[in-house]
């Protein structure tokens, strides 16, 4: 089997022999990894010696071999030995039971008992128990208080929220109300324009005839102003000439003569 093995590649076998303690036939699993074969290969075929071992199955000794030296037959044959947990062999069993003369005395484990130490160890342990009570109520203490600490805080929260709603809906009731009243007094205040409103036109009339009145009175005073002025660049007096007529009696008719 040894000359079969290649150091190139990883390989496995699978032998029977015989056991040299109880003489028993044992079955030895061989998983042979040469020193060529590289570490990637090595990684991926470390896990198939189980597959081999449950595929083989029976073998009572797996040996791990790399070099020819790790699969010699007297190596082999040790391994066995040790694996078989018995280093003695069947024929030499007899000479256990010989004479060997006076045995010595039994020893013994028992020890004296001393109070104070029990005592003490009791004591002990006992205040370590006590330790740990108070320490487990300890923390269920504050595991108490940090319950109630977080409830009365939700409660306040709570109350908080509720008296923040209650003040909006106070002012929002302020504000309808005082949006309503102001509705009403607009509405109000339709209802005194709708009812006062034919006075306020009779009134506007008047007022424009009265304008009118004062606007055609104003241009009457303006033409005999005109006409005065008028008169008054001419030379000579058209009523002068008519005096002077009436002086002169119905035969004269001379007229004095007009500057050019």
């Amino acid at each position: 089997m040894v000359e079969e093995l290649n150091s190139g590649k990883v390989m496995y076998g699978f032998c029977r022999v015989k056991d040299p303690n109880s003489g028993l036939p044992k079955y030895v699993l061989v998983n042979w990894t040469g020193e060529g074969v590289n570490d990637v290969r090595k990684g991926a075929c470390a896990n198939h010696v189980s597959t081999v071992a449950n595929f083989l199955k029976g073998a009572h000794v797996t040996i791990n071999a790399r070099a020819e030296e790790d699969v010699e037959p007297e190596l082999i044959m040790e391994k066995v030995a040790k694996a078989s947990g018995a280093n003695y062999s069947f024929h030499k069993e007899s000479s256990k039971f010989q004479d060997s003369g006076p045995q010595a005395p039994v020893g013994s484990v028992y020890q004296k008992t001393n109070a104070m130490s029990e005592i003490k160890r009791v004591n002990k342990d006992n205040f370590w128990a006590k330790a740990e009570k108070d320490e487990e109520n300890r923390r269920l203490e504050e595991k108490r208080r940090a319950e109630e600490e977080r409830r009365q805080l939700e409660r306040e929260r709570r109350q908080r929220e509720l008296q923040e709603a209650a003040g909006r809906e106070q002012i929002f009731q302020a504000r309808s109300s005082e949006i309503e009243a102001q509705k009403c007094l607009a509405r109000a205040a339709g209802c005194l324009v709708a009812q006062t409103s034919p006075v306020l036109q009779k009134e506007r009339a008047e007022e424009e005839q009265e304008a009118g009145k004062g606007v055609r009175r104003s241009e009457s005073v303006e033409k005999a102003q005109e006409a005065a002025t008028l008169i008054a660049q001419r030379a000579v007096n058209p009523r002068d000439i008519f005096k002077q007529r009436e002086r002169a009696g119905p035969g004269d008719t001379g007229l004095p003569a007009q500057p050019g």
